[in-house]
């Protein structure tokens, strides 16, 4: 059996990632070359092999070092036989009844805007369609109240609006907040707020203000690009009310704006990504965190119905991207906010991993305790673990509260399908894939988790070498990485 482990390369160096230790190794050419053959075949038959690069000699030495980096743990042939649960069934019970996170509310299913790659415009076969459905006043307090009782041994809480518009129903959400803040006194609350930035009035962003709530706005870069899909049912462009409301929010709070105002990204064909990083790069919008997407494309007619010219220049594009933010790192500085969301998480995940033995016991991907890191919570009061999941993985309702039994056998299930895969893969302790990404429909889809594998280790692939590239330049450059707030 070869090693566990995973080769890559700079312009500069090779190296291992060993994924029983987590260390990346930075190592000769020749060991790169010969460490897969190392204890498997004989010395004589490696050197044979290699025999039109390297002397025997060299060969003969190289394997001597890999034996020493054998002894120290790495290179080593062992693959763990199982994946523990993201909660074990002792402690589930404790998690449920004072330590939920983040309750997301799907406040209203009704929506003023009319996007064309919204996943609830009817492309998508398997997700629900706009409605006017919303969450009536005692079914909101009844799951705000649940929420409240089965959180209070969090250090803080974060409940979150969502549709839809949320702000469709916005005495909904005065009504929410006031009743929480009237209920956690003594608690830490983080509010948010995802929305089109269409219906910004005065009234609301005063109130916004003065509760200190995150909002997320959905914006895709200059008008031409944000306007060619994100319309109102008349096929009219948002673009220039949307600016508009955050150039009255940035003049009545600058230091609120530049705090708490973050903006949703989504990139559609024809891609123009540098349009999209410069229009995020000028004075009212720089310094703000982006979280840029790409448009879904598993189960949808989008792409058929909306043929675009391709942008051949897409993969160009996201290689100047990525050197701008080497560069940026390199030398110190911040990098512009879609440069970040496109490469900085991963980047964060590989610093921040624990340089220990991986055992018999592998991490299940990235999946959550569903319910108690989010809890999403439809406009029936129905609980699903998050907003990607639509009706998949049902948890219970208000009424039941979140069921031990269900969410068990969604954790059991996930790594009951994903663990003759993962215990084989090179990427196990870095993936971040979760039940969202082995969903199709209703169900829990190994074709499709399989797919988003594949799409995962080559992103991480790619991290590797961009961390590596930084790493090489600048061995401070993840150094801010230390004052992050991650919880």
């Amino acid at each position: 059996m070869q090693p566990f482990i995973h080769k890559f390369e700079t312009k500069n160096a090779y190296y291992i990632y060993d994924v029983n230790t987590n260390q990346i190794l930075k190592v000769d050419r020749i060991i790169y070359d010969i460490v897969d053959e190392a204890g498997i075949l004989p010395q004589e038959n490696i050197a044979e092999k290699w025999k039109d690069i390297y002397s025997k000699n060299e060969t003969k030495k190289a394997l001597s070092t890999i034996k020493i980096y054998q002894k120290k743990g790495y290179f080593s042939q062992n693959h763990p036989s199982k994946l523990f649960p993201s909660a074990r069934k002792e402690c589930l019970q404790k998690l449920i009844d004072s330590k939920l996170k983040q309750l997301i509310l799907n406040i209203s299913e009704r929506c003023n805007l009319r996007c064309k790659y919204c996943v609830y415009s009817g492309l998508y076969p398997y997700e629900r369609t706009h409605s006017n459905s919303t969450m009536g006043n005692t079914m909101m307090l009844k799951t705000i109240s649940y929420f409240l009782n089965h959180s209070k041994e969090s250090k803080h809480v974060d409940i979150s609006f969502y549709g839809g518009e949320p702000l469709t129903t916005w005495n909904k959400i005065k009504e929410a907040i006031e009743f929480i803040k009237n209920r956690t006194k003594h608690r830490k609350v983080n509010f948010h707020i995802d929305t089109n930035g269409t219906l910004l009035t005065n009234e609301k962003l005063i109130f916004i203000i003065k509760n200190k709530i995150l909002l997320q706005i959905s914006l895709d870069g200059p008008q031409l690009l944000n306007d060619r899909y994100r319309v109102f049912p008349d096929g009219t462009g948002s673009f220039n009310i949307i600016v508009q409301n955050i150039k009255r929010l940035r003049k009545l709070d600058k230091d609120y704006y530049k705090t708490y105002v973050a903006f949703a990204v989504t990139l559609a064909p024809p891609y123009e990504l540098l349009k999209v990083n410069a229009f995020f790069n000028t004075e009212m919008f720089a310094e703000h965190p982006i979280a840029p997407t790409f448009v879904d494309s598993f189960d949808t007619q989008f792409f058929e119905k909306f043929r675009q010219d391709s942008n051949d220049d897409l993969l160009q594009d996201i290689e100047e991207l990525k050197t701008n933010y080497i560069t940026s790192r390199v030398n110190g500085t911040e990098p512009s906010g879609l440069e970040k969301g496109f490469f900085e998480r991963p980047l964060i995940r590989i610093h921040k991993r624990k340089l220990q033995p991986l055992g018999e016991e592998a991490p299940p991907n990235g999946i959550c305790v569903p319910g108690v890191q989010r809890l999403f919570v439809t406009a029936e009061g129905k609980f699903y673990p998050c907003e990607r999941v639509g009706n998949a993985f049902y948890l219970g309702n208000v009424a039941s509260g979140l069921e031990e039994r269900k969410m068990l056998n969604t954790i059991n299930h996930y790594k009951e399908v994903s663990t003759p895969d993962c215990i084989q893969c090179w990427a196990v302790r870095l993936c971040k894939l979760c039940f969202a990404s082995a969903r199709k429909g209703n169900e829990l889809n190994l074709d499709r988790k399989k797919r988003n594998c594949l799409i995962e280790r080559k992103n991480l692939h790619e991290a590797l070498v961009t961390y590596s590239k930084i790493s090489e330049q600048n061995s401070h450059a993840f150094d801010f990485v230390k004052k992050m707030i991650f919880t």
